[in-house]
């Protein structure tokens, strides 16, 4: 979809990603840390919706494994990703998966974002897994996302 070009696009305002199910390419960011079943990484300048997130962590267990400060495009699908599984009653993490990953370039330089006095605004709220009223994917559209 041309709405799911970027991490912002695929984050959303909404806790589910309206693009969950869906394949994407060419997802552009720089990489910020690693785990042992994948990385997280952000585009800084994707957008300038503070309601919208700038990263995301990459399920992804290849035998490449791309380096922090690295640009790499993405490719792979959009997946609502439950820890406990579903049934545990905790929130999802937006994730992608069944990914192949590009290195662009290296050595990316990482900018620190900054929350609180000259910075971001910290969530004054606890976010349930009910998001602004709209039901759990469960209830409304599993594998189509929700809007």
């Amino acid at each position: 979809s041309d709405l799911c070009n970027t991490i912002c696009q695929i984050q959303g305002e909404g806790h589910i990603s309206a693009c969950s199910g869906q394949a994407v390419s060419n997802v552009a960011g720089t990489v910020t840390a690693l785990a042992s079943n994948g990385f997280w990484f952000e585009n800084p300048t994707c957008d300038t919706n503070d309601a919208t997130s700038n990263g995301m962590f990459v399920y992804y267990t290849g035998t490449s494994m791309p380096a922090v400060g690295n640009a790499v495009l993405v490719n792979g699908s959009v997946t609502e990703y439950y820890p406990g599984g579903f049934t545990s009653g905790g929130l999802s993490i937006t994730e992608l998966s069944n990914v192949t990953a590009i290195t662009a370039s290296t050595g990316t330089p990482l900018t620190p974002t900054i929350i609180g006095a000259g910075g971001r605004t910290p969530a004054e709220q606890v976010i349930d897994r009910l998001d602004a009223g709209v039901p759990m994917v469960s209830e409304c559209c599993r594998g189509s996302g929700n809007s």
